[in-house]
């Protein structure tokens, strides 16, 4: 059977986004990191 289109397109919409954040993941850490006293919990949030 096959997908839906609107299905299909937020998996490619997720890959895209989960490939963003393994690129930006330092400077995400990092902005993060400023904001949140507790470096375990801002690696939660990351």
């Amino acid at each position: 059977m096959d997908e839906p289109s609107s299905i299909t397109s937020m998996t490619e919409r997720d890959r895209q986004i989960s490939e963003i954040i393994a690129e930006e993941r330092s400077r995400l850490r990092n902005f993060i990191r400023r904001r949140v006293p507790d470096p375990r919990d801002a690696e939660d949030i990351l």
